[in-house]
């Protein structure tokens, strides 16, 4: 049995220990104590070092909980951060969200103006072309009509020649249907420009009504021209255009009228409603059927028109109002229709002037067409062409018959080629001396174009002519371009080629 003593000082406290007695006793074979065993250890440098180890491993303890503390702020504080710009981030989105909303609102909208817009659209253009399909088979019914009586053979020369005018007058019907269409297209190009000229107002008046002076004549109507006030003896406009106007509303009043007179109307205003530019205002009067309310709100809506019971009844497309009030629009004035009190209708044409000269000049009050322009010409002569050599490249051969057939009874020897590649062989090769090249312009192999670029490119300097269906500004501009000294349109005027061909084979020669 051992036991400990432990020694406190009464100095340090009572808890404070400075020394360990140990006695342990000693003991014989039997058991019997013979003796005891002392051991004294002093233990106040261990205890205080084990003092010193629990202070550190309390501080150390301590300085684990700040830093626990500190770092766990230290992540609060981030959370939070990174929650308010959560939250803003949110905020925004929320913003962008509510503002997409209101853009796909306003979209929506739009799209539902857009597809009713379209869908009236649509059908406005699907009884539009109705419309033309009816006013293209009517012609061409007469047109294969008239083709299938001249092929009988027992048929009266007088009569032949009543069939060949009527397929005439068919035929130019609709060639001046497709011409419309084709103004249409032109004038809504988004480069078209008015091209300004200065020229003669009285001029200008005089042509448009001379250009309807037969038809009119041919209806039993007269076409009358007054003058309600004194005009610039010159204005500066688009006079073609202008001219191009005014022959549709001209045409339309005689072809709505069933008797008497039409009558155009002219003033010249220089302080009206529509600011201080000039401009030359055209009345044009019928006494025909009078205007539905479509045309009296929209004059110039060809697509409505199309499907107007008058057109149907008179025949006409609704294009000749349309390519007018365009034609005012392009030319800063405008077209307004009116009832004519008594019946039928009043079209008030406004073009404004870029310029006018100092000099006014007032006509006579009142004239028919053969005062408004000079007596036509007389009959021309036949046109020889008696040793003038032709190239003519065209791959249609109803074309290529049709034009050797023209200039051959003219005199001409016409050759004929394929394609522009083959034209080009033809007149580089040393027998042939051409006085003119006519040009087809789309063709198989080389086109007209390319093969016009290629002979100027290689020097070839006779006169070449397009000859082409091309009938567009674009495509005028285009020939020009590439090196062609006329633009030619099919349907081929009969006249116009024999005379050009002439004139340019005397210039050469």
């Amino acid at each position: 049995m051992s036991r400990m003593h432990e020694h406190r000082d009464p100095e340090t406290g009572p808890d404070h220990i400075d020394a360990v007695l140990t006695a342990i006793p000693l003991r014989d074979r039997d058991g019997v104590v013979i003796g005891v065993m002392n051991l004294c250890g002093d233990v106040g440098d261990h205890v205080a070092a084990a003092r010193t180890t629990r202070n550190l491993l309390l501080a150390s303890l301590a300085l684990i909980v700040m830093l626990a503390y500190l770092v766990k702020t230290a992540q609060i504080g981030r959370l939070c951060r990174d929650f308010d710009v959560a939250t803003e981030s949110l905020e925004a989105s929320r913003a962008e969200l509510e503002a997409s909303n209101r853009d796909l609102a306003a979209s929506n909208v739009r799209l539902v103006a857009a597809e009713a817009e379209a869908r009236v659209a649509d059908e406005a253009k699907t009884a539009f072309l109705a419309t033309m399909s009816h006013e293209m088979r009517t012609p061409l019914t007469a047109i294969l009509g008239y083709l299938d009586l001249c092929a009988e053979s027992r048929i009266e020369p007088m009569q032949r020649r009543k069939h060949v005018a009527g397929l005439r007058r068919n035929t130019e019907h609709l060639l001046g249907l497709i011409e419309n269409l084709l103004d249409v297209t032109e004038l809504h190009r988004a480069q078209t420009s008015p091209l300004l000229t200065a020229g003669s107002v009285t001029a200008l008046v005089g042509e448009a009504v001379a250009a309807l002076r037969d038809r009119a004549s041919a209806a039993g109507l007269e076409v009358t021209v007054r003058w309600l006030t004194a005009v610039p003896a010159t204005a500066t406009t688009d006079h073609d255009r202008v001219r191009q106007a005014l022959l549709k509303l001209l045409d339309n009043a005689v072809k709505f009228s069933h008797q008497g007179e039409v009558e155009l109307e002219v003033a010249y205003r220089h302080d009206g409603a529509d600011g201080d530019t000039p401009q030359l205002v055209f009345h044009v009067l019928d006494r025909g059927c009078g205007l539905p309310s479509v045309i009296r709100d929209d004059p110039g809506q060809a697509f409505r028109l199309g499907d107007h019971a008058a057109n149907r009844s008179h025949g006409g497309s609704g294009l000749g109002l349309h390519i007018a009030r365009t034609v005012a629009e392009l030319l800063d004035g405008g077209l307004t229709a009116h009832d004519r009190p008594g019946g039928g209708a009043h079209l008030e044409l406004r073009i404004g002037l870029a310029g006018v000269s100092d000099s006014l000049i007032r006509p006579a009050g009142t004239f028919g067409p053969e005062d408004a322009a000079p007596a036509p010409p007389p009959k021309p002569a036949r046109i020889d062409l008696t040793g003038v050599r032709v190239l003519y490249a065209e791959d249609g051969p109803d074309n290529q018959f049709l034009v050797k057939a023209i200039l051959g009874r003219a005199g001409a020897l016409v050759d004929i080629a394929q394609n522009g590649a083959e034209a080009l062989e033809m007149a580089a090769d040393a027998e042939y001396d051409y006085d003119v090249i006519l040009m087809d312009i789309q063709m198989p192999v080389m086109d007209g174009l390319e093969a016009t670029r290629t002979l100027r490119a290689r020097g070839y300097g006779g006169p070449i002519f397009a000859l082409t269906a091309n009938a567009m500004e674009a495509d005028r501009i285009d020939s020009a371009a590439a090196g062609c000294d006329r633009h030619l349109t099919k349907p081929i005027n009969r006249r116009l080629l024999l005379s050009s061909v002439a004139e340019s084979s005397l210039a050469a020669s």
